[in-house]
């Protein structure tokens, strides 16, 4: 029995200390008077992600926004290294306990232009103690962006195939 104990206890322990390290520093205040949602994104030609999903954050409350590895590693594979904080309204179809469609649907929001925003630098972050404060940090309406899933070309024929099948073209000019 007490063998069964030391393993249990020692298999626990390797558990534990292989857990990928979260950087929980960040805190987001919604000191708005409706429920919110939250999206970390850095935005060059196109919209790159970080590894922060789509968060709800409820009225007057405040929510630690928590990510595996650290924040100074998204900062470095960014290419302007401006961290934009996007805010979405709380549309009941962004509620949904799947994040890949979240993520498609909050991207058409994005699209649309749909969203308030604020761009952080690391230094800015580092200097408010991480605290991002919805809306007094000066959110502002969001422009139209073309992200990765809504700026690719939609798929032709070939017009070499449509030829040889002789199959009218109307795909292509």
């Amino acid at each position: 029995m007490k063998k069964y104990n030391i393993a249990y206890i020692v298999t626990l322990t390797l558990l534990i200390l292989s857990c990928d390290p979260m950087d929980n520093r960040m805190l987001v205040y919604n000191n708005s008077s409706d429920d919110i949602f939250v999206r970390m994104i850095f935005i060059n030609k196109d919209v790159k992600e970080t590894m922060v999903g789509l968060r709800k954050i409820k009225s007057k409350s405040k929510e630690r926004i928590g990510k595996l590895y650290s924040w100074e590693s998204e900062f470095e594979d960014s290419s302007d290294s401006i961290l934009s904080v996007v805010i979405f309204s709380d549309y009941v179809f962004l509620d949904n306990k799947y994040e890949a469609s979240n993520k498609n649907k909050s991207d058409s929001l994005l699209k649309l232009g749909d969203y308030q925003v604020h761009h952080y630098k690391y230094s800015d972050l580092e200097n408010n103690d991480w605290v991002i404060k919805y809306p007094e940090d000066g959110f502002k309406k969001g422009k139209k962006l073309f992200t990765e899933n809504n700026n690719r070309k939609k798929p032709t024929p070939n017009p070499k195939v449509l030829k040889e099948k002789e199959i009218e073209d109307r795909w292509n000019d």
